[in-house]
């Protein structure tokens, strides 16, 4: 209604659209109805892409859309995935991205004694604890129970499948996948604490009740009943929606964290990861969609593989790559051991 007002009295020589494709297609729609028979100013598309094929709807409505003069996006995986969807619209997508985060000012290392100050006040303990976090949507795309898995697999231990290779929590002595038995196990770390940055119900995953609520994820995940009293797993102190988190608390967050873990399917441009990195926080994240381009080549950086694909029913027809919770326990266990290795030093 809003855009029906403010074209005609505004008469823009250019329109640029900002927003997720499918309200794109609603914004054209009125756009075109709001001119009629009048001359439409050219219009730029900019949308971000976080998975792939590219929608063949959505290519109809957006690139093949003879109201659309240019679509350019966050990345160059998002431009690649596109153009290779829809060939023959290639020269419609500009050969360049904008990818900025923003707030450059206000994510950045802290003084070290005053994170390790709030660090002990956060996860409740004087003793020093590595601390994990992740700070995402509960979404089905986040993937938060395998990070969930692969934090409670490093937190309390697991054993290895003689026969496939993967890790199982310790009381399982045959593998969920393949069947076979299970006789190698590894201790965990009793100095270990991981926060989940994210609202701990999410409607998205069905009716907000128990069953689909962060702490039962966790415990399916591996995490006992006791998790969040012992501190081993902590979830935001007050609704983000009610009381929304400032910038200046995020990054005392990432500050606080030995890592950043982000597990994500897919993500367009993977915000927490570039705020994390302007805090000096490794990052642990699934190597796919945009993530190596926000990352880059930095060797402070996990990049998890990827060892298969899935298919959700009600998203878009995407192949959603399935990172590895070995690798990603892996991981954990190099910086858990770095940071060690760092602190005897200083001592």
């Amino acid at each position: 209604g809003k855009m029906q007002i403010v074209l005609p009295d505004f008469q823009p020589d250019a329109i640029f659209l900002l927003q997720d494709v499918y309200h794109i297609q609603t914004m054209l729609g009125v756009i075109e109805k709001t001119y009629g028979d009048h001359p439409i100013p050219p219009i730029y598309v900019y949308f971000p892409v976080d998975g792939g094929p590219f929608s063949r709807a959505w290519g109809r409505q957006v690139l093949q859309n003879k109201l659309v003069t240019k679509v350019f996006s966050y990345s160059e995986y998002a431009n690649m995935t596109m153009a290779k969807a829809f060939p023959e619209e290639a020269e419609k997508i500009l050969d360049y991205t904008v990818l900025y985060h923003g707030v450059d000012d206000v994510f950045k290392v802290l003084p070290q004694d005053i994170v390790d100050k709030n660090r002990k006040v956060f996860v409740g303990c004087d003793e020093p604890r590595f601390m994990m976090c992740t700070v995402n949507r509960f979404t089905p795309r986040k993937q938060l129970t395998l990070s969930l898995r692969a934090a409670a697999l490093f937190t309390y231990g697991y054993s290895i499948c003689d026969n496939c290779g993967v890790y199982q929590p310790t009381q399982q002595g045959v593998c969920d996948l393949c069947g076979g038995l299970c006789s190698d196990t590894r201790e965990g770390h009793d100095d270990v604490t991981y926060y989940v940055h994210a609202k701990t119900k999410d409607s998205s995953m069905g009716p907000p009740t128990i069953a689909c609520s962060l702490i039962n994820h966790a415990i399916n995940a591996g995490y006992p009943e006791s998790c969040t009293k012992d501190r081993t797993l902590l979830f935001p102190a007050r609704d983000n929606l009610q009381q929304p988190y400032t910038d200046e608390e995020l990054c005392m967050i990432y500050n606080m964290a030995s890592v950043n873990l982000t597990l994500s399917q897919g993500e367009g441009f993977g915000l927490s990861m570039a705020e994390s990195s302007a805090c000096g926080t490794t990052n642990i994240a699934a190597n796919n969609s945009v993530v190596p381009e926000v990352l880059g080549t930095h060797n402070n950086h996990h990049l998890i593989k990827n060892v298969g694909w899935v298919s959700p029913g009600n998203d878009n027809g995407f192949f959603r790559p399935v990172p590895s919770i070995n690798d990603t326990v892996d991981a954990l266990e190099e910086e858990y051991r770095r940071l060690s290795i760092l602190d005897k030093k200083e001592v």
